[in-house]
């Protein structure tokens, strides 16, 4: 069974992260990819393996796998999601795209813009809780 669990953001050290999730929205839709060979759509995200700051991973691939081009990214919380017995951290970002540009076609297949979350999840028992807590972002950021 999978868990996710919530943290303050810098509740985790950088280090300890293993990877970016980015819910973002543009032109107030909410932007999902698909990768190539899956019939799912998934939240932008990537593994996070370098000493580089996530916050500058988490735009870099914002940029490689959506295409984002002109953005505002913002820090929602850490996360960690539990399977099984491993537990893998991460940083869940919140972007409002502006101006998009070409995706790379590495591993991205297409990229769609939904008014709710879709219901053809990669991870559905992850990016659901993902998503809300994004959405529960937004409506406070609004406020």
């Amino acid at each position: 069974m999978t868990k996710v669990k919530f943290y303050n953001v810098h509740h985790i050290d950088n280090k300890k992260i293993s990877f970016a999730a980015i819910v973002a929205k543009y032109k107030d839709h909410w932007v999902f990819i698909k990768d190539k060979n899956e019939s799912t759509w998934r939240i932008p995200c990537g593994y996070h393996e370098s000493n580089e700051h996530i916050e500058k991973y988490a735009e870099k691939e914002l940029m490689k796998t959506v295409g984002a081009k002109k953005f505002q990214i913002s820090p929602v919380c850490m996360c960690s999601v539990v399977e099984d017995e491993n537990e893998f951290l991460g940083q869940l970002f919140y972007a409002k795209i502006e101006e998009l540009d070409e995706m790379e076609k590495l591993e991205v297949e297409d990229i769609e813009f939904f008014d709710t979350l879709p219901k053809n999840l990669t991870y559905p028992a992850v990016q659901s809780f993902l998503f809300k807590k994004a959405l529960n972002y937004e409506n406070s950021k609004k406020q």
